[in-house]
């Protein structure tokens, strides 16, 4: 079931994103994988760190020096708590994760475009890494000294961050394709397309569909804090960035493309979290409200604090818009 995600998986292993082994369908905790990912933060720690003081001195204006400091403390606790989380819900996934591959054996579920997603995954993993050495390359000649430090500390940055966030999209289109799938299902039993699913009867599907929906609500129930850092951290990391840009500064153009692709990378990471999340609550509440009229589906941040759906991103950028008004004058 994992096979899918896998190139993803990886990646997020040695990032230090993912403290477990990958068995069949499922993740297994390992001494050495907690071990990798403490040494992975302490070398981030540490590039952070040593950096930091030089890296305020590029800014003479206290509300940059106030972001840069923020953005820092902000990155320190999305790493320390992709950690802690995933360690302290691991059973919430697993659980999750085993509901869907019982969906697998009972539906029959075997995708034939299952290439087609692992090819598209690997093709994200390789923008994205060469993605973020540009990112690393531009910090090099922009850095006022240790440009090699500097180029590693934002490369790395920026590549944890966004194999955090793929890594849970990731999860989550497990989720809706099984969503998916099940809808085919339905669709097909009623108008007796399709005799290989008439083994299946309307009540077994519901049951399905209720177990798809309690895998759901334990993935977001594992991942809700961690909604909430991510939503903070690429807002405040965005809306930093664009006042930098927007002051009209005469900066280095290595500086400025530098922010400018911090900026894009903000908003597509925001994106693709809000974006898997409507697409799989929503694909389960038309089928529930269609087929079954089931308990609807809705993820949210913090246990229930924000709700995650399309609208989200237009309040972001309100407010992202609110504020920059706000620094500016």
């Amino acid at each position: 079931m994992l096979n899918d995600i896998k190139p993803l998986l990886y990646c997020a292993t040695v990032v230090g994103c993912l403290p477990h082994k990958i068995t069949g369908h499922s993740f297994i905790i390992t001494k050495w994988g907690i071990i990798y990912d403490f040494i992975m933060l302490i070398i981030a720690i540490f590039f952070c760190g040593f950096t930091m003081n030089y890296f305020l001195a590029e800014y003479a204006n206290p509300k940059d020096k106030l972001f840069v400091g923020i953005r820092r403390f902000i990155y320190f606790l999305c790493l320390i708590t992709d950690g802690i989380f995933s360690l302290s819900f691991n059973n919430q996934i697993t659980k999750a994760l085993n509901i869907l591959h019982a969906y697998d054996v009972s539906a029959k579920f075997h995708k034939k475009n299952h290439r087609v997603v692992r090819n598209f995954i690997r093709a994200l993993i390789i923008i994205d890494i060469i993605y973020w050495t540009i990112v690393g390359y531009c910090s090099y000649f922009c850095a006022i000294k240790y440009h090699l430090f500097d180029a590693i500390m934002h490369s790395f940055y920026g590549l944890t961050m966004s194999i955090q966030v793929f890594k849970f999209c990731g999860i989550m289109q497990l989720v809706y394709r099984r969503f998916n799938h099940l809808s085919q299902l339905v669709l097909s039993k009623v108008c007796g397309l399709h005799r290989e699913w008439h083994f299946l009867k309307l009540n077994e599907v519901w049951s399905l569909h209720c177990n798809l929906t309690t895998a759901a609500e334990e993935i977001n129930s594992a991942y809700s804090y961690q909604l909430l850092i991510w939503i903070v951290s690429l807002s405040v990391n965005g809306l930093s960035r664009i006042y930098i840009l927007t002051m009209n500064r005469n900066g280095e153009i290595f500086s400025k493309i530098r922010d400018a692709m911090f900026v894009f990378a903000c908003f597509i990471n925001l994106f693709f979290i809000i974006v898997s999340c409507h697409l799989t609550s929503q694909k389960n509440n038309v089928e529930a409200a269609m087929y079954f009229v089931v308990k609807r589906l809705n993820f949210t941040a913090a246990k229930g604090f924000i709700n995650i759906h399309l609208p989200l991103l237009i309040s972001i950028a309100g407010a992202m818009t609110t504020y920059l008004v706000i620094l500016h004058n």
